[in-house]
C-alpha cells in the first residue's frame, strides 16, 4: 500500500497541490468549470448578418442554360415568385428585357471611419472591389461581395474628385480640389503604392479620362481648361480652352480620337485632340450647367449629358442632333451612368437625393428610388456585371443598390397600401406588430355587413377571382320553403326546410 501511494505522488504534477480530499479536488474542479464558462459567455459575440451579393451562381445557372439553348433568347422568363430567385440569370442573359436590371433594391449602406462626403465611385475592373473617394481625401476599398471595410488611404491632401482604371487595369489615375493628379499601382500585388504626382491644374481638377489606347489622358479643371497628357512623355501634349465657365467633366470617345466635355456655361463641346485642341462642334440644348457627360460604352454613338435645368439629354454622333430630353428629377441633376450590358438603360442621380432608371426610348423614368440618399448624390457606378449600383452622396454615405428578387414587387405594393392601417414589415417583407397575414387576407367585419366582396392583398382589385363578386353579392339563402324576398338564417336551415317541404303533400 505504501509503493502504490508512493507512486502516486510521483504522478502528480509540479505546479498542482496535492490534495488528501476527493470532496475538495472536486470542488476546485466545478469552481474552475464554472469560471471558464463565465469568461465564454463573456467573450462570445452576437453573430451579425451581412447580406451578401453573389454573381457566381447565376453566371452557373447560364452556362448549364445555355447548353440546352441555340441563342441568349431562348432564356426562359422567371414567374413572379420568391422561389424564382434561384433561378435568376446575369444581366448578359436578359439583353431583350433591359428592365429587369433596374437596381431598386437596398442592399447596404456603408459609413467611412472618418466620416465625410463622398465625391467620387467607381469599381475595379474585375468588380472584386469597390473604391470611394471623400472630402477628406481618403480612398476607401469596400469587397464587392459581402461589401465589408477592406482598408482605407490617406491619398489626397484635398477632397478627391475623380478616380479613373486605366484599361489594361495596372495604373487608377486621381485629382483633387488641389489640381494634382496622381498616379497609383492597379495590380494586385503593391496594391494602391504611389507611382507619379502631376500638378496638372491651378484649380480643382473635376474630371479624368483615359484614352481607349491607355497612351493617353485628359483632365478638366475649374480653370476652364481641358489638358492631354502623354503617358510615354510624362507632360502635357495640348491644352484647350473654349468653355466660358468651369469644366465639370469630360469624357474620351470609347473608339475614336474625340472628347466630350461639358461646363459650367451650359454647353457641351466636342474636341479633336490630333489638331492641337480644335474644338469640333458645339451642341446647345441646356438651359443651366452641365454636371456629367458620358459616352455609351456599347454603341459608342450616344452622348449623355445631365444638367442643373434637371433634365438630362442624348445627342447622336451621327447626326450632331439632340435624340431625346429626360425630365423627372425635382432638383438639379448631379450624375449619370450608362448600363455596361443594356444599350439604352442609364441612371441618374439629383440634387434632391433620388436616383431614377432611365430607357432610351421612353422619355418618362421607369423606375424611381425616392430618397435614396438624404443628401445631393454625387456619383453613380454600375458593376461591370450589371447587376449592382453603388452611390455615393453627401450624407456621407456608399450606399448599394442590387436588382430586386421575382416576387418582391408585389411586397412593396402591399406595403404602400398598408402604410396606412399601421402594420409593419421586417426587411424579408413579412409584417411585424399589429398586422399579421391572417388578419389582412380576411374580410373586415364591417365589409361582410356591408354586402361588400373581399379583396385580395397587395392588389387593389375587390373581387379579383372570376366571379368572386357575383358570388358574393347573392344571398346567403335562397327562398325555398318561406318567402323569396327575405334571406333566410343558414343554409342549414334552408336545407331542412327544403326536406320537410318535400315530404308534405300538395294541397290540390
Amino acid at each position: 500500500m505504501e509503493a502504490e501511494s508512493a507512486e502516486r505522488r510521483e504522478l502528480v504534477p509540479l505546479d498542482q497541490p496535492e490534495v488528501s480530499d476527493t470532496s475538495e479536488l472536486e470542488g476546485i474542479t466545478s469552481a474552475g468549470y464554472a469560471e471558464s464558462e463565465a469568461m465564454g459567455r463573456r467573450l462570445q459575440q452576437k453573430a451579425v448578418v451581412r447580406r451578401t451579393v453573389d454573381y457566381t451562381s447565376p453566371y452557373l445557372k447560364l452556362f448549364q442554360a445555355r447548353l440546352s439553348s441555340h441563342s441568349l433568347q431562348d432564356a426562359t422568363m422567371a414567374q413572379p415568385v420568391l422561389a424564382e430567385s434561384l433561378e435568376m440569370l446575369p444581366p448578359t442573359a436578359y439583353l431583350h428585357m433591359p428592365a429587369s436590371n433596374f437596381t431598386t433594391k437596398f442592399v447596404i449602406g456603408n459609413l467611412n471611419k472618418a466620416k465625410s462626403p463622398i465625391n467620387h465611385v467607381t469599381w475595379t475592373p474585375d468588380g472584386r472591389r469597390c473604391m470611394t473617394g471623400a472630402t477628406s481625401g481618403e480612398f476607401t476599398v469596400w469587397d464587392g461581395r459581402t461589401f465589408n471595410w477592406e482598408s482605407v488611404l490617406q491619398a489626397h491632401e484635398a477632397p478627391v474628385r475623380c478616380m479613373q482604371y486605366t484599361h489594361n487595369e495596372h495604373i487608377i489615375i486621381s485629382s483633387d480640389d488641389n489640381g494634382r493628379i496622381k498616379l497609383w499601382n492597379g495590380r494586385k500585388d503593391n496594391f494602391l503604392d504611389p507611382l507619379h504626382v502631376i500638378s496638372a491644374h491651378r484649380e480643382p481638377c473635376r474630371s479624368i479620362s483615359i484614352a481607349p489606347t491607355d497612351r493617353k489622358f485628359v483632365s478638366a479643371s475649374d480653370d476652364s481648361t481641358i489638358k492631354v497628357h502623354d503617358f510615354v512623355k510624362g507632360g502635357v501634349e495640348t491644352t484647350m480652352m473654349g468653355h466660358g465657365g468651369d469644366v465639370r467633366w469630360v469624357d474620351w470617345h470609347p473608339r475614336m480620337g474625340l472628347i466630350a466635355s461639358g461646363s459650367k456655361d451650359a454647353l457641351t463641346k466636342l474636341w479633336d485632340p490630333r489638331s492641337h485642341g480644335t474644338c469640333v462642334v458645339t451642341l446647345h440644348g441646356h438651359k443651366n450647367g452641365i454636371m456629367q457627360v458620358k459616352w455609351n460604352p456599347n454603341n459608342a454613338n450616344w452622348l449623355l449629358t445631365a444638367s442643373r435645368d434637371q433634365t438630362l439629354k442624348i445627342y447622336d454622333l451621327r447626326t450632331l442632333r439632340e435624340l431625346g430630353t429626360y425630365q423627372g428629377h425635382s432638383r438639379d441633376v448631379t450624375c449619370c451612368a450608362w448600363h455596361p450590358v443594356h444599350e439604352e438603360l442609364f441612371v441618374s442621380g439629383s440634387y434632391d437625393g433620388g436616383i431614377n432608371y432611365w430607357l432610351a426610348s421612353r422619355p418618362d423614368p421607369q423606375a424611381v428610388v425616392q430618397g435614396a440618399h438624404d443628401k445631393e448624390v454625387w456619383s453613380v457606378a454600375w458593376h461591370p456585371v450589371g447587376h449592382l449600383l453603388a452611390s455615393g452622396s453627401a450624407d456621407l454615405c456608399t450606399k448599394f443598390w442590387c436588382r430586386p428578387r421575382p416576387g418582391d414587387i408585389f411586397q412593396e405594393r402591399l406595403l404602400d397600401e398598408t402604410d396606412g392601417l399601421g402594420l409593419g414589415f421586417d426587411f424579408m417583407g413579412f409584417r411585424t406588430g399589429a398586422g399579421s397575414v391572417a388578419s389582412a387576407a380576411a374580410p373586415s367585419a364591417a365589409a361582410t355587413a356591408a354586402g361588400q366582396p373581399p379583396t385580395i392583398p397587395g392588389l387593389n382589385l375587390p373581387g379579383a377571382v372570376p366571379g368572386l363578386r357575383a358570388a358574393s353579392a347573392m344571398p346567403l339563402g335562397s327562398g325555398v320553403a318561406g318567402d323569396r324576398g327575405a334571406p333566410q338564417a343558414s343554409s342549414a336551415a334552408s336545407a331542412h326546410a327544403a326536406r320537410e317541404g318535400r315530404g308534405q303533400k300538395r294541397p290540390g
